[in-house]
């Protein structure tokens, strides 16, 4: 079991023949996006623009899933063996209250796997 692991890794051990299977749970699984972004005062920002516009692209996008993971677009099909985007309960992370409790989080994780 792992929790909180980039489903990437399953995909790359599926392809080298391990029986992993991902579960997608019907109450809501987290999706955490790869994002791209242009740093202000850049050399070259239009270059970074059109770099930005490219990796959102859907040429670009259909990548993602050829290598196990989902792009970000519901226009490109999932990976191999994974279900449709649309049909998952994704739940929305409230990365402010996060922060606000990262040493109760981290304290209550060592508690449990240490």
């Amino acid at each position: 079991m792992a929790a909180g692991a980039l489903d990437l890794y399953a995909a790359d051990a599926r392809q080298a023949g391990h029986n992993i299977v991902s579960i997608y749970l019907t109450d809501g699984t987290f999706m955490i996006a790869s994002p791209t972004s242009i740093i202000k005062g850049s050399p070259h920002p239009n270059a970074a623009k059109a770099f930005a516009e490219f990796m959102i692209s859907k040429n670009a996008q259909k990548i993602f899933p050829e290598d196990g993971g989902y792009a970000a677009r519901i226009d490109v099909s999932p990976p191999a063996g994974s279900p449709d985007l649309g049909s998952l309960t994704i739940l929305v992370v409230d990365y402010d209250d996060i922060e606000k409790q990262t040493g109760e989080i981290k304290n209550r994780f060592t508690e449990i796997f240490q």
